[in-house]
């Protein structure tokens, strides 16, 4: 179904655009290869210390008042993060954890099987060298499992 797409897409577009395409293929290809190679051995992260941060001076409370009427709407939106269910950008209420199948675009599934046993094992093998110092500082302020 998907070839039968790209096939007809292929007949609707114009050839100077087609070419076009075409003659971007390699230059995307080494684009995609060297920003693979720079996020494996660069740091991705801001270097401020995170374990000073305190989210009420990012984040102004609102008014209590508001949410005086709202507590049954809050307990069901509590509920559902504590069991790790979230909407995901308009894809309905899914839950999210290692290890679990999710459908993607035109029936492609996003998937990626993780193995680990602790918060270090995960960071030592799946965190480039360059992030693992600070994965670990944001990894220890999680409450312990």
């Amino acid at each position: 179904m998907i070839q039968f797409y790209k096939i007809k897409r292929l007949f609707q577009i114009s050839p100077l655009i087609l070419a076009n395409k075409i003659s971007e293929l390699p230059i995307k290809k080494i684009k995609n290869i060297t920003l693979k190679k720079y996020l494996k051995h660069n740091n991705t992260f801001n270097n401020k210390e995170y374990h000073d941060l305190k989210l009420f001076e990012i984040f102004k409370l609102p008014n209590i008042s508001y949410f005086e009427n709202q507590t049954t709407i809050i307990e069901n939106v509590v509920n559902q993060f504590i069991e790790h269910k979230f909407d995901l950008l308009g894809s309905g209420i899914t839950h999210v954890a290692h290890n679990e199948r999710y459908k993607g675009f035109n029936q492609s599934k996003y998937f990626q099987e993780l193995n680990y046993t602790t918060k270090n094992e995960f960071i030592q093998r799946y965190i480039n060298p360059q992030n693992r110092a600070i994965s670990e500082n944001i990894i220890s302020l999680l409450p312990a499992q």
